[in-house]
């Protein structure tokens, strides 16, 4: 089963950005987030496929904390200028917290040794 870290917006929330993660189908999932209470589907600005969704998924939370609205929610208000432009910088950044996952696996298998 794939693990997809995506980043949405929505027109009627200007501004603000969800960061999320699934292990279900990307497309079944940004459908899913349109219900009563949005005004207006999302739009996808990136996906990819990681090997820890969860893991990778608190990275950017974590990243982008300062800007986060309600730490029960995955909203963030961030400005135009920290959201990457190239979707290779959205990349590189997801395959950092990835490299740091692994780090931290690899670490917890020689603790267990």
């Amino acid at each position: 089963m794939a693990e997809i870290v995506y980043v949405v917006t929505n027109e009627a929330m200007p501004g603000l950005t969800k960061i999320g993660c699934t292990t279900d189908d990307l497309a079944g999932r940004i459908r899913g987030l349109f219900g009563t209470g949005v005004p207006l589907p999302f739009e996808l600005l990136y996906a990819c496929e990681v090997n820890d969704c969860r893991f990778v998924e608190r990275q950017l939370h974590d990243a982008f904390g300062d800007h986060r609205l309600s730490k029960s929610r995955e909203f963030f208000r961030i400005a135009p200028e920290r959201k990457p432009d190239d979707p290779e910088q959205s990349k590189r950044f997801i395959e950092t917290a990835e490299e740091v996952g692994a780090d931290r696996d690899d670490e917890a298998l020689e603790s267990d040794s």
